[in-house]
């Protein structure tokens, strides 16, 4: 990369972040969803013929996205909407996901057969898996600014987490079934989404428990925000080395660090202490860049070749 191109490259970032900057400023005061405006400036920088990302970028900004977003929104859900949500949260989310799916997947098998794409019912079954969810990437920054009860933005907030990891572990399973050329079992679909449940909830509440005793003892030292960082990029990490749900560990951990009052009484933990406003804020700057450049990003990989399949895109949106 010349000279030339990094300028146009930082004058390229430089811009995104102002204009995400003034994106998040509309939102908060007309209610226009700034995804949306990220989203068409992404695809603005792509028609006009900046490619200077790959679709490689796209897995880390994506976990990047769900790591951040998922850890702030478990320290802002309280904890007894949080008890109180989780049955209705998690039959919501189930409902959503696999009706979305198996209707996505009978539609999609029937439809584009009828226009000529040979689709088999086990590639039908695994796009409505993959659309089968609401995104929390999307959900938990739109649900946050709108003005409705805790009660209803802790059930969006953890339906949404949960069909994110049900699209990841359905996904998956239905590919490995692809490759393997089996059946696709039921209680092994089911085993599996217990399983990575299991750990990430274990995992995310273990760090977080053990994060309330550390964190008073280093909060003397300058940077010491950037500790929970760290712990946070460790949680994530561990969990899916272990076949967990990053995600998920992520906003248990979040949950845990942001109840401490509760948590501490209830498990009678001594000298606990919430985070404090500079690692809020800290916190909250870095979700703001990371999903200001995941949504432009995902705008700028868009690359259309079939026009055909892209209608089909909008005719399953609507």
């Amino acid at each position: 990369m010349d000279i030339i191109s990094i300028r146009i490259l930082f004058l390229i970032i430089g811009s995104i972040l102002i204009i995400g900057f003034f994106a998040d400023f509309i939102f908060k005061k007309y209610r226009i969803p700034d995804i949306i405006i990220l989203l068409l400036v992404g695809l603005s920088l792509n028609f006009a013929g900046f490619k200077f990302v790959s679709t490689e970028i796209l897995p880390i900004f994506s976990s990047l996205a769900l790591m951040f977003i998922l850890f702030e929104v478990g320290t802002e859900l309280r904890f007894y909407y949080l008890i109180k949500e989780i049955p209705k949260a998690s039959l919501l989310a189930f409902s959503i996901f696999f009706v979305s799916a198996i209707f996505t997947a009978f539609l999609s098998s029937f439809v584009l057969n009828f226009f000529g794409y040979v689709l088999p019912f086990k590639i039908a079954l695994l796009l409505g898996a993959i659309i089968g969810g609401s995104s929390s990437a999307v959900v938990a920054p739109v649900i946050s600014e709108l003005a409705v009860g805790k009660d209803i933005k802790s059930l969006l907030t953890i339906e949404s987490a949960l069909t994110d990891a049900l699209c990841v572990l359905v996904a998956i399973t239905l590919l490995e079934s692809l490759a393997f050329s089996g059946d696709i079992g039921l209680a092994s679909v089911s085993n599996q989404i217990i399983s990575s449940f299991s750990i990430a909830i274990v995992f995310g509440f273990i760090f977080g428990l053990f994060w309330l005793r550390v964190l008073p003892k280093v909060e003397k030292y300058e940077y010491y925000y950037l500790l929970t960082i760290g712990m946070l990029f460790l949680v994530y990490s561990l969990t899916e080395i272990v076949g967990g749900i990053g995600a998920i560990s992520s906003l248990i951990f979040g949950i845990v660090l942001g109840n401490v009052g509760q948590i501490s009484k209830i498990l009678y933990i001594k000298d606990a202490k919430p985070l404090t406003p500079m690692t809020n804020t800290f916190h909250k700057l870095i979700v703001f860049i990371i999903r200001t450049f995941f949504f432009v990003v995902l705008g700028l990989i868009i690359h259309v070749t079939d026009y055909g399949m892209l209608l089909y895109g909008i005719l399953l949106t609507l």
